[in-house]
């Protein structure tokens, strides 16, 4: 469920910012 709706929120995003939230986040680590 929570996936789902990062997903529909990420819609909203471009691609640059998804990548710089995810990191940001800490998602990410690069």
């Amino acid at each position: 469920a929570t996936w789902k709706r990062i997903g529909a929120l990420l819609s909203d995003f471009s691609p640059k910012e998804c990548a710089n939230y995810l990191v940001n986040s800490g998602y990410a680590s690069t």
